[in-house]
């Protein structure tokens, strides 16, 4: 345990993590916030054309 609160005094002190607030969904019945993924519409598992351009592997 010392060492993860040493870890992350370290990162800490040198601004790479810091205090915000974020607004999460939260379950009231279960006590848990909630997966935040976007909304998919219907049509997000149709297969549709790449158009990338590849070379193929030599």
């Amino acid at each position: 345990m010392e060492s993860v609160l040493w870890a992350f005094k370290t990162l800490y002190d040198k601004d790479l993590a810091y205090e915000g607030y974020r607004v999460l969904p939260y379950c009231w019945r279960d006590e848990t916030p909630l997966s935040h993924e976007p909304r998919m519409d219907d049509d997000v598992y149709q297969d549709r054309q790449d158009p990338s351009v590849t070379s193929p592997s030599r």
